[in-house]
């Protein structure tokens, strides 16, 4: 028969110094939020840097130095042979057997001054389902009297009868008599550990049991003093401890939870209960096998371990959840698209999860992207890479610079560029590279299953500025000519107008051959010709096809839907905190509010040392003189904006088909007036 009687947990948590206070926070709203009051333990030791002022911790008696890394990121991607991976984790291993063993100290006096029958230690991403620890609790044998260690114990080793306790007792006596060498030597012979990982459970009686003998395991702490094998940690310590003082971890075999006994609907294995991975990795498995072929199924079956195909709710704990405040209970952040990846293809416990990437600016070049995506990183949320401009899909420079390459590899190519986001860390992750919005490969890439969830912002500027600034800009550069041509833009601009007047806009972006590749043009690439427009040859370089916004628009907006938002240069300098609430509303992000008053990339810092950025006021002005140069009748512009005419009405319509704000009214009214110039000149003129 089942126990009726509601054992009484306590939990030990092994909370990190650093951001200690914000630890504790999290966990207090979290998992362990369901605790009994009184019965959670936030152990944390005296540390140069530790901020645990005012949260509700237990001091520990063991000093943390600068020494110690703060966590595993520092070395844990480096070879195993690497020297200084093996310095900084023993460094770190070390301190963590220091911190453990003091635990099980301060458990073991608790055990008489607590009111508990089971002490639960955890590391502090250890997430606990409490109601399911809680039914485990109570089908233990003895009521917390009994001597009972137990855990992940699936392990062949120190965890079985017999095995592990010679191995131990000769490594004490090694350890005793100050013989390292022999010591070091046990150690890499010694079998590994059951993992602490997902928590280890005490109960009262063997605390009791253990507590005068522990002081003899504090050599195990000392640095190398566990050898140099991967299970250095403080569950390899404390397993080795109890292992030396006669006490093993309790398997399934000793709990003898089968059947009845067992008040868990999916069994009580205790690898089905602290599973040592975190939930959306489970999740992602079993999606993964659910959509499999019969035959792939079958090979996925072999290499998933059980735990993987069982619902979350089976669990007593998962390992790897971080506390946080943002989300109830281990749920991730709805931005974030898991990325799985495995250090070791059959070993699904070596697998690590991270966020894909979220947001992308992919257009359009002298928009103002530099400043919106500056203005957008000031967000918490937001964690940049190191370059705005990752440039990994070019259109113009190198348009089949990934052909051929599978979408599994290039996905991990470009995940590789950005930092590492954990699914709890409720941040995201992006770039801003406005040559993007031409590219059919980078539309095809954001489109795959896998970035389901990434949001892109399209900044368009008006067309005959943007060519006047981009040309400006790309005069100067070495390789410039790749966007401006050969010829001077005046030259270009009249050729291409000449054309215009001969055969229209539609004919006239025959001749761009990105176009046509990229789907938005009507008819082959290649020259404009043909008996009507006199079999003239015309080349069209990436400076002005580049401002003909309706040839690319239609695909991305068609392709991505409610996943890609347009906005407008004129927004961002005219109301920029208004277009950054209505954006940030787009990429969920929590509302805040933004330093505008710079503004980064313009004309009037360009080519300049140092951080290229002007008072926004100043940017501003200077977008308006040249607006009022324009508007003055300036040829070349004048010229510009009767090639860009057409598009910007084109442009309008389809925003407007798809039920979203259409372009600025200043757009309209200057295409309307340079079609006006169009028509009328379209009726004098006389080919040559």
């Amino acid at each position: 028969m089942l126990q009726t009687i509601q054992a009484r947990l306590s939990f030990w948590v092994i909370t990190p110094e650093r951001d200690a206070a914000e630890t504790v926070a999290a966990l207090r709203t979290s998992w362990l939020a369901e605790a009994a009051e009184g019965s959670v333990h936030y152990c944390v030791a005296a540390a140069d840097d530790s901020d645990a002022s005012g949260a509700p911790v237990h001091l520990l008696p063991v000093r943390r130095t600068r020494a110690v890394p703060p966590d595993r990121k520092a070395f844990e991607l480096l070879p195993d042979d690497d020297a200084y991976k093996i310095r900084e984790k023993e460094a770190y291993n070390s301190f963590l057997r220091r911190k453990v063993h003091a635990m099980l100290v301060a458990m073991a006096a608790g055990a008489a001054r607590y009111d508990f029958d089971y002490a639960f230690l955890l590391d502090y991403d250890t997430a606990v389902n409490v109601t399911n620890l809680q039914q485990f609790a109570n089908a233990l044998p003895g009521g917390g009297d009994a001597p009972i260690f137990t855990g992940r114990c699936i392990q062949r080793g120190l965890n079985q009868p017999g095995g592990g306790r010679k191995w131990v007792a000769r490594y004490m006596r090694a350890l005793a008599a100050n013989d390292t060498v022999g010591a070091r030597g046990i150690a890499e012979m010694m079998p590994p550990s059951p993992g602490g990982g997902p928590g280890l459970l005490f109960s009262r009686g063997l605390l009791r049991l253990v507590q005068p003998q522990l002081g003899a395991c504090a050599a195990l702490a000392e640095p190398f003093a566990m050898g140099p094998g991967k299970f250095g940690g403080g569950d390899s310590m404390t397993t080795r401890c109890l292992a030396s003082l006669g006490v093993r971890c309790s398997n399934d075999d000793d709990l003898n939870l089968a059947g009845e006994r067992c008040p868990m609907a999916h069994g009580c294995a205790l690898e089905r209960l602290f599973r040592k991975n975190p939930p959306w990795l489970y999740r992602a498995l079993r999606r993964t096998l659910a959509n499999a072929s019969a035959i792939r199924r079958k090979k996925l079956r072999r290499m998933i371990d059980e735990e993987a195909l069982l619902p979350d709710d089976a669990a007593v704990s998962f390992h790897h959840v971080p506390p946080t405040r943002r989300a109830r209970a281990m749920d991730t952040d709805p931005r974030c698209a898991i990325r799985l990846v495995s250090r070791e293809s059959r070993a699904v416990g070596w697998w690590l999860s991270s966020c894909l990437p979220y947001l992308f600016v992919a257009g359009a070049p002298k928009a103002g992207t530099s400043s919106l995506w500056r203005y957008l990183a000031q967000h918490p949320d937001v964690v940049p890479p190191e370059r705005k401009e990752l440039r990994f899909f070019t259109p113009v420079t190198d348009a089949a610079r990934h052909a051929g390459a599978a979408v599994g590899e290039l996905l991990s190519r470009y995940a590789n560029l950005f930092p590492s986001i954990h699914p709890r860390d409720f941040q995201v992750t992006g770039e801003a590279s406005p040559a993007y919005v031409y590219s059919a490969a980078a539309l095809r890439f954001f489109a795959q299953p896998n970035l389901k969830l990434a949001r892109v912002v399209l900044l368009l500027r008006e067309p005959a500025e943007r060519t006047a600034s981009e040309h400006r800009h790309k005069s100067d550069q070495p390789r410039g000519r790749r966007w401006t041509g050969d010829a001077p833009l005046r030259t270009t601009a009249a050729a291409a107008h000449g054309a215009l007047l001969r055969c229209g806009a539609p004919a006239l972006y025959t001749a761009c051959a990105a176009c046509a590749a990229f789907g938005g043009a009507a008819g082959a690439a290649g020259a404009v010709g043909g008996a009507a427009c006199n079999g003239s040859a015309l080349e069209v370089p990436p400076v002005l096809w580049q401002s003909w916004y309706h040839l690319f628009l239609p695909r991305w907006i068609e392709t991505l839907r409610g996943r890609v938002a347009v906005a407008f240069s004129d927004e961002l300098f005219g109301d920029a905190a208004a277009l950054l609430a209505r954006l940030g509303a787009f990429l969920q992000l929590p509302p805040r509010a933004y330093n505008t008053s710079l503004a980064y990339n313009t004309a009037l810092r360009r080519g300049l040392a140092g951080d290229a950025a002007v008072p926004a006021a100043a940017a501003r002005e200077e977008h308006e003189r040249r607006a009022a140069q324009a508007a003055a009748g300036r040829p070349l512009l004048l010229r510009l904006h009767e090639l860009t005419a057409h598009s910007v009405v084109e442009t309008d319509a389809l925003l407007r088909r798809d039920h979203r704000a259409g372009v600025p009214a200043g757009w309209l009214r200057r295409a309307a007036e340079a079609e006006a110039r169009t028509a009328k000149a379209r009726g004098s003129y006389r080919v040559p």
